[in-house]
C-alpha cells in the first residue's frame, strides 16, 4: 500500500505517537479514540517569502534605531513643576 493511500500523517495530542488518518474525517486517534483537532497547514516557504521577511525585519530594525521625536503638542515640564501642579 502506498503512503498516499494512507492519508495524512498525524500526531496524537495525548500520546505523541504518529499515525495516518486514512483519509477519514473526523480524524480519530487509534491510540486513544479521541478526535484529533486539525490545524491548518501553512503554505510552503519560498525564496520570495524569505526575501520579504528579511526586508520587513530590516525595516523594523531601522525604525527602532531612529530616535523618537517629541510632537509639537507634547510639552516637556520639569518634574518639580509637575509635582507642584498635582499638589
Amino acid at each position: 500500500m502506498a503512503k498516499s493511500d494512507l492519508g495524512t500523517k498525524r500526531i496524537c495530542p495525548t500520546t505523541g505517537k504518529k499515525f495516518y488518518d486514512l483519509g477519514k474525517t473526523p480524524v480519530i486517534s487509534p491510540y486513544t479514540g479521541e478526535v484529533v483537532p486539525i490545524a491548518p497547514i501553512p503554505p510552503p516557504r519560498t525564496r520570495a517569502d524569505a526575501a520579504s521577511r528579511a526586508a520587513a525585519a530590516s525595516a523594523a530594525a531601522s525604525a527602532a534605531e531612529q530616535p523618537e521625536v517629541a510632537d509639537a503638542e507634547d510639552e516637556l515640564v520639569p518634574l518639580e513643576e509637575a509635582d507642584a501642579e498635582e499638589g
